[in-house]
């Protein structure tokens, strides 16, 4: 059985951010993997690209994943090669899932 066969067919990697020190000291910014996950991602078209323009949300994308506690806002999301903020976490009406709400990440992010 190929597990990324049917709905959840995307492979998503969760990132955390970390703390840590530079060489010289200074506080330095970087990303830890957390877990990679099967999911559903959809980047925004249509009208739900326009959706999000005119609420000037910054959305570009979302995924559906099974339900998790471990997921966050502020996380990062790595879906198809690019880089994307996990802006908000909601329920499905299905209390099996959960939508992530994302940003891509332009550049350095």
């Amino acid at each position: 059985m190929n597990p990324g066969a049917g709905p959840l067919r995307d492979r998503l990697l969760i990132l955390r951010q970390v703390d840590r020190a530079h060489p010289s000291g200074a506080p330095c910014d970087s990303w830890q993997p957390v877990r990679r996950i099967w999911g559903a991602f959809e980047g925004f078209t249509g009208r739900l690209y326009l959706a999000a323009l005119a609420e000037q949300s910054g959305l570009s994308a979302r995924a559906r994943i099974r339900r998790r506690t471990d997921i966050l806002p502020g996380m990062r999301l790595q879906a198809r090669g690019d880089l994307y903020h996990i802006q908000a976490v909601q329920p499905d009406p299905d209390p099996a899932w959960l939508w992530l709400l994302l940003e891509r990440i332009d550049g350095n992010g």
